[in-house]
């Protein structure tokens, strides 16, 4: 099974992507005519991807952790690819070392806000009825200095899975806690500059919280009123300090995000068998947008624009990165061709994540005979 992003593995099941064949590229451009999105929506407008090749190295898989801010990359231990490194950009002096003694872990989240860097191991070997909770740091990285998040004042404790977690626009790390013996039914946030945290919104009982995701000062998530897809799913977020909620009188929502006063989500209706791409839609609460299908678990909003994944052609498709913001139609930012039919090697193009507010992690995964090979771009 390949995610796009970490999640609870009971509940992603469905969001199985195609391991993609494709000639290597490093650097990317989008189609040279126009073409709407599937799914209806705008017409897509190609554009020349502002991307900056950071780096290419080995990964675990093709979920490798990879993040990149303005002064840091993280990127995986060429030693022990479940462990990480965080090094200067640019120089590649290494500034920090994580290693996890514990072979029942894996590092598989990673954020940076300028000199703080969050790091989260899972336990991925273990089965979902006896996993630990996941386990959290935050480095200093001008010191070395490590603060396990069991030690930051008022931050709940990680549930079992350390992907459900952003890094928000302002500063601050959301991700999914487990509280009194729940099972991911609350969102934790930690303050990166005061060092303090806070639950910030649980489920009711009986529900679960998923999909923490990113947005323009805050976050967004989405809650779950059963422990399954068959439920009221509703979205919910923090922005600027005050709870939103998401299309409240409807219960299909999947995936969201804030984008200024926008509140963007996917739609998948209850009951219904689960499919690897969504509809995507923005609202202002008046007017709404549709804006294509886009891939399960690959909407991020960073630097003023909202980004997703989808998928174009067939049984083995082109990927392509979108962005968009209000006033604009959708542009292609990066491109990874359809592949030749007589390829073996396996390709997955994958948004990872926004650090410092303004920069995005994507990551061209590729495997040949089991080895896997990340190269990374930022934008911008």
């Amino acid at each position: 099974m390949i995610q796009e992003r970490g999640a609870a593995a009971s509940l992603t099941a469905a969001l199985i992507l195609g391991l993609l064949a494709s000639s290597g590229c490093t650097t990317d451009h989008p189609p040279s005519t126009r073409e709407s999105p599937r799914g209806g929506g705008p017409a897509v407008t190609p554009a020349v991807a502002a991307s900056t090749r950071v780096g290419v190295w080995p990964s675990q898989d093709f979920s490798g952790v990879f993040a990149v801010s303005a002064r840091y990359v993280v990127r995986p231990d060429p030693r022990e690819l479940r462990s990480v490194v965080v090094e200067r950009r640019g120089t590649g002096a290494v500034v920090i070392s994580h290693q996890l003694p514990d072979r029942r872990f894996q590092t598989d989240f990673a954020g940076i806000h300028g000199d703080k860097a969050v790091l989260v191991d899972e336990d991925v070997r273990s089965s979902d009825e006896t996993k630990v909770n996941a386990r959290g740091w935050i480095y200093d990285l001008t010191t070395g200095h490590a603060t396990p998040v069991t030690d930051v004042p008022g931050a709940p404790p990680l549930s079992r899975y350390g992907p459900q977690a952003a890094m928000s626009t302002d500063g601050k790390y959301y991700y999914s806690a487990s509280v009194h013996g729940g099972f991911s039914n609350c969102v934790g946030e930690i303050d990166l500059a005061t060092m303090r945290g806070r639950v910030v919104d649980c489920a009711s009982k009986g529900g679960s919280i998923l999909y923490v995701n990113s947005g323009d000062a805050g976050a967004t998530w989405t809650h779950f009123t059963s422990a399954g897809f068959d439920g009221c799913r509703v979205g919910r977020g923090i922005r600027m300090g005050k709870s939103v909620t998401i299309a409240p009188d409807a219960c299909d929502t999947f995936d969201t995000a804030t984008l200024g006063a926008l509140q963007l989500r996917t739609t998948q209706t209850p009951g219904q068998p689960m499919q690897p791409a969504f509809p995507l839609v923005a609202t202002d609460g008046t007017t709404t947008t549709e804006l294509g299908d886009a891939r399960g678990q690959s909407l991020i909003v960073c630097g003023g624009y909202a980004y997703w994944k989808r998928d174009v052609g067939g049984a083995t498709p082109a990927q392509d990165l979108l962005r968009w913001r209000p006033g604009r139609p959708p542009e292609v930012v990066f491109h990874q061709p359809e592949p030749p039919s007589d390829s073996t090697e396996a390709v997955l193009l994958t948004p990872k994540a926004c650090n410092d507010g303004s920069v995005l992690t994507v990551a061209v995964t590729r495997t040949t005979g089991g080895s896997f090979v990340a190269t990374v771009f930022s934008l911008p």
